[in-house]
């Protein structure tokens, strides 16, 4: 699940193996035009009991990371889409199992697939920024057996959605349906 920032900031060349195939969060603030995956601003639900407290963290990440940003680039962002892809563990770890908060352990294929659909210079995005990962063993046990992750992750987009468009009424929201 990630947040795409559209029209916002400004090339470090120092890149981590998190970052490898994307770019680091202070490259984006400096202006390059990539995705980021930073356990410093992963969303940390592992925790969650409930679709709510889920969707009570990431609605705080998001609103934190548009603080970051603003700081660090000193532009407000003026245009976001909140959206998801797959991610699947590295081959090179045992059973490609993903954690949760170290990006390291991530296979980056899904996101960087769905930065390049995103990247184009029709849509005027500037960089999409992963904010949180979502395993079968995350879902909350009383939702589990009623849902898989997948079904879990989409409800938890359209929470967002429905909080920023609705509750919130952001007209920075770029997202045109309530599907992605």
């Amino acid at each position: 699940m990630g947040t795409e920032l559209l029209r916002m900031a400004n090339n470090d060349d120092k890149r981590s193996q998190a970052t490898r195939g994307g770019c680091s969060f202070d490259q984006l603030c400096k202006g390059e035009c990539n995705y980021v995956c930073d356990s410093e601003y992963l969303a940390d639900i592992t925790q969650a009991d409930t679709l709510q407290e889920a969707e009570d963290k990431l609605i705080k990440t998001i609103n934190e990371l548009f603080d970051v940003l603003k700081t660090k680039t000193g532009k407000e962002i003026e245009a976001f889409y909140i959206g998801k892809t797959y991610v699947q563990g590295k081959e090179k770890y045992k059973e490609r199992k993903v954690d949760l908060l170290d990006p390291e352990s991530w296979n980056k294929e899904g996101i960087s697939s769905r930065w390049g659909v995103h990247k184009e210079k029709e849509y005027g995005r500037n960089g999409m920024i992963v904010i949180a990962v979502i395993t079968r063993e995350q879902v909350p046990k009383g939702v589990a057996s009623k849902v898989k992750e997948e079904s879990y992750t989409l409800a938890l987009e359209q929470r967002l959605l429905h909080y920023y468009q609705i509750t919130k009424g952001d007209e920075r929201l770029h997202n045109e349906t309530f599907t992605s």
